[in-house]
């Protein structure tokens, strides 16, 4: 059982190099220059990736290429959201909102009063349930005015 647990490493590590997991060891046989596949170079040393980078999904030569569902890669490394609000990252930052919010510089802002779905805050394309345009704005009751139809939402005339 013992020989079973050792081939990985035999496997996975250059046999000149002192380190387990390493690939290469170019100048110094103590210090490593390449990891092998789901190992990341640290201090010379290679570590598991998901030890050194949690919640990843993909390791990279470096750090992490990808991470689990709910987290955001900056620089590397797996983030916790900063904004709950943020449904989507890109680079680091929120690309995309939950609904009545919108992004902006990558940060999530709310949209105006009664709206569910805007591009910033004096863009509203899609009033909340029970609620219509009058004008830009969404309101409750549409009793002082015409109602029709645009799109799925009402307006007044």
């Amino acid at each position: 059982m013992i020989f079973t647990l050792l081939i990985p490493l035999i496997v996975a590590q250059n046999p000149e190099c002192s380190s387990a997991y390493c690939s290469s060891c170019k100048t110094n046989p103590n210090v490593c220059d390449l990891c092998a596949q789901n190992y990341i170079l640290v201090d010379g040393k290679c570590k598991y990736f998901k030890e050194v980078v949690p919640y990843c999904a993909i390791s990279a030569k470096d750090g992490c290429s990808a991470c689990m569902s709910g987290y955001y890669l900056k620089d590397g490394k797996c983030q916790i959201p900063p904004n709950s609000l943020c449904a989507s990252y890109k680079g680091g930052k929120c690309i995309v909102c939950v609904d009545g919010y919108y992004a902006k510089a990558g940060e999530c802002f709310e949209c105006v009063d009664h709206c569910y779905e805007c591009s910033s805050m004096t863009q509203c394309f899609e009033c909340l349930d029970g609620y219509g345009f009058n004008g830009d704005e969404c309101v409750q009751s549409l009793d002082h005015c015409k109602a029709y139809s645009y799109g799925s939402s009402t307006r007044c005339r």
